[in-house]
């Protein structure tokens, strides 16, 4: 296998090494990889500490909106229908006042 990813990042994309030399399109950040093999735009994103509206994750999010959209294009480009699969390690905060939600 080979491990996609930016330089001391712990998020990455883990393809079959023989699908390297089939990359058409790559980028990596701190907290998201996206990697296109033919027709195939994997992605991935961590999201250390999600909480809502803060400005600083929704700009990872926005990041790697942007990253999947260029990924998807260069996909079309080539004549394809683009398959995403995307994957997302969140860790989410939730504000005290909202407590902890169990069951349905």
């Amino acid at each position: 296998y080979s491990v996609r990813s930016k330089l001391g990042s712990d998020c990455a994309v883990v393809i079959p090494k023989e699908w390297v030399a089939e990359i058409g399109w790559e980028t990596h950040s701190d907290y998201h990889s996206v990697v296109v093999v033919r027709n195939l735009v994997f992605a991935a994103a961590h999201i250390l500490d999600y909480t809502p509206h803060v400005t600083a994750q929704s700009l990872t999010l926005d990041k790697l909106a942007t990253s999947i959209d260029i990924a998807k294009n260069f996909v079309k480009g080539r004549g394809f229908t683009p398959q995403v699969q995307l994957g997302i390690d969140a860790n989410v905060t939730l504000p005290a006042s909202q407590g902890v939600h169990t069951g349905p």
